[in-house]
C-alpha cells in the first residue's frame, strides 16, 4: 500500500512539473502578464484631407479592435503644416470619438524633419544642405539642422495644436529616424560637437519641451538613431562620417522605444537600460511569419517589452489578425479594455476630447497663411516606404547596403508602389 501511494505521489508530482514547465516550453505564444500594447500604424494624411476620411479611419479602428488591437499610431503630415485641410476638424472629431469609445490608446507622430520644417519656417538654413552624392533611397529628403535654434520651438507650436485637437496618450518624436545628413552646415561645425553629441543634446531638449507642454504623456522614439546595434553603431552612417555612436545617452529610461530592428541584441540593449519597448512588426511581410514569430518570442523574454505594433508602409491591413496572433500579445481575459494596458499607459492622463467645445476646436489656426518656400518635388509623396521624413520614414532592411546601415527591418529597395492609397481597399483578414 505504501509503495502504491508513493508511486501515485511521484506520478502526480511528475505531471504537475511537466504541466508547469511544458506550458513555458511548448506554448510558443504565452500571454504576457498584465496589459499590453497592441497597436497598428496608419499613414492617414490623405484620408484626413478628404470629407468622410475620419469615418473611414474610424471604421478601420473598429475592425482592428475586433481583431484584438487596442491602440493607434497616427501618422498624419497634415499636423506638420500651417494650414489644415477644410474637412480636417470634422474628421478629427469623428476619429477621436471612436477612439474614446473603443478605449484605444492614441499615439501621434510629431516633430518632423526636412521639407515640412522648411515649408513651415521659410528658413532654408533650418535643414542641412543636400548631399553632393545622394544615394537613390534618399531621393528628395532633407534633414533638420541639429544646431538650429528654431527647430524645437516649431515642434512645440505643432504639438500644442495637435494636443488641442486630439489630447493623445503620447507622442512619437518622428524626426529622429534615419538621419543621413548631419553636421554638414556651418552652424553645426561652429558648435564643435560631434553628430552624436548634437543629436543627444537635441533629443534631451525635445523631450523636456514635450514633457513641459503636455505633462504626463508617454514620449517615444524610433530606436535606430540611438541604438548601437542599428544606425548608431561605431563608424560612419551615410553622409555622416563620424556617425552617431553614443547618441543613446540622450534617451532616458522613461522614453518608450519603438524597436524595428531584427537583431535581438537591440532589445537586450534597451532592456538593460530600463526602457519600455514595443516591437514594431509586420513591415509588409519583410520577414517570414516564422522568422518574425521567433524574433518576437526572443524579444519578449526581456523585461519591458510591453507590446507589438502592426507596421505597414503600403496600407496593407489584410493580415492584422494573424500577425497579432503570432506576436503572442493578446487581450487579457476578464479585463476591461481601459485597464488592459501596461502601467506606462495607465498612468497617462486621458482627457475626453469628444467633450471639447467644437467652437474652440474650429477656431484653431487651420487657415493660417502657408509659408512661402516652394513645395517639395511631387516625387516625395510617390512612395511612402522610405522615410518618416518628408512624407515618410526611411525603410531599410537587414543586411548592409554598403553605406554603414547594416541592421534593421526597413527596406531601402523602393518598389515604386504608390502607398498613398485612397483608403477604400483595406482588404480582408484572410481567415
Amino acid at each position: 500500500m505504501t509503495t502504491r501511494r508513493l508511486a501515485v505521489t511521484v506520478l502526480t508530482l511528475a505531471i504537475l512539473f511537466a504541466a508547469g514547465h511544458g506550458a513555458a516550453a511548448g506554448d510558443e505564444h504565452p500571454t504576457p502578464t498584465g496589459g499590453s500594447c497592441r497597436w497598428f500604424m496608419v499613414e492617414a494624411d490623405t484620408m484626413m484631407e478628404e470629407a468622410g476620411g475620419g469615418e473611414r479611419l474610424a471604421n478601420l479602428c473598429e475592425r482592428a479592435h475586433r481583431d484584438g488591437y487596442n491602440g493607434l499610431l497616427f501618422w498624419d503630415s497634415n499636423l506638420w503644416a500651417r494650414r489644415l485641410p477644410r474637412d480636417y476638424m470634422q474628421n478629427a472629431r469623428t476619429l477621436r470619438r471612436t477612439l474614446d469609445r473603443l478605449h484605444f490608446t492614441l499615439m501621434i507622430e510629431m516633430c518632423p524633419r526636412g521639407v515640412q520644417m522648411l515649408t513651415w519656417s521659410g528658413d532654408p538654413s533650418i535643414v542641412e544642405p543636400r548631399a553632393a552624392n545622394p544615394t537613390p533611397e534618399e531621393r528628395n529628403y532633407r534633414y533638420i539642422c541639429l544646431a538650429h535654434p528654431d527647430v524645437i520651438p516649431i515642434w512645440e507650436e505643432q504639438i500644442r495644436r495637435a494636443e488641442e485637437i486630439y489630447h493623445p496618450d503620447g507622442w512619437l518624436l518622428g524626426g529622429y529616424d534615419e538621419i543621413r545628413v548631419a553636421c554638414a552646415d556651418e552652424r553645426c561645425r561652429r558648435s564643435g560637437k560631434t553628430p552624436a553629441e548634437l543629436l543627444a543634446e537635441h533629443v534631451r531638449a525635445a523631450l523636456a519641451m514635450v514633457r513641459r507642454t503636455t505633462p504626463g504623456r508617454v514620449v517615444a522614439v524610433w530606436n535606430d538613431m540611438f541604438d548601437p546595434y542599428h544606425n548608431a553603431k561605431p563608424g560612419g552612417y551615410y553622409h555622416v562620417r563620424q556617425g552617431f555612436s553614443g547618441a543613446w545617452e540622450g534617451i532616458d529610461k522613461d522614453v518608450l522605444i519603438l524597436n524595428w530592428n531584427d537583431r535581438i541584441e537591440s532589445y537586450r540593449f534597451w532592456a538593460a537600460r530600463g526602457n519600455p519597448q514595443i516591437f514594431a512588426g509586420f513591415y509588409d511581410g519583410e520577414l517570414s511569419r516564422d522568422k518574425e514569430a521567433h524574433l518576437v518570442r526572443q524579444a519578449r523574454a526581456y523585461p519591458g517589452v510591453i507590446g507589438w505594433m502592426y507596421t505597414t508602409w503600403k496600407a496593407n491591413f489584410s493580415v492584422m489578425r494573424p500577425y497579432l496572433a503570432l506576436s503572442g500579445f493578446r487581450p487579457s481575459p476578464g479585463t476591461r479594455p481601459e485597464s488592459d494596458l501596461p502601467a506606462l499607459f495607465l498612468k497617462a492622463p486621458k482627457p475626453d476630447a469628444s467633450q471639447a467645445d467644437d467652437k474652440k476646436q474650429d477656431s484653431l489656426p487651420s487657415s493660417a497663411p502657408a509659408a512661402t518656400p516652394p513645395k517639395p518635388d511631387d516625387t516625395q509623396s510617390a512612395d511612402r516606404k522610405d522615410a518618416h521624413d518628408d512624407m515618410s520614414t526611411g525603410n531599410q532592411k537587414k543586411g548592409d547596403n554598403g553605406m554603414g546601415t547594416g541592421d534593421g527591418k526597413k527596406d531601402d529597395n523602393d518598389s515604386g508602389d504608390d502607398d498613398t492609397d485612397d483608403g477604400d481597399d483595406w482588404g480582408d483578414d484572410g481567415e
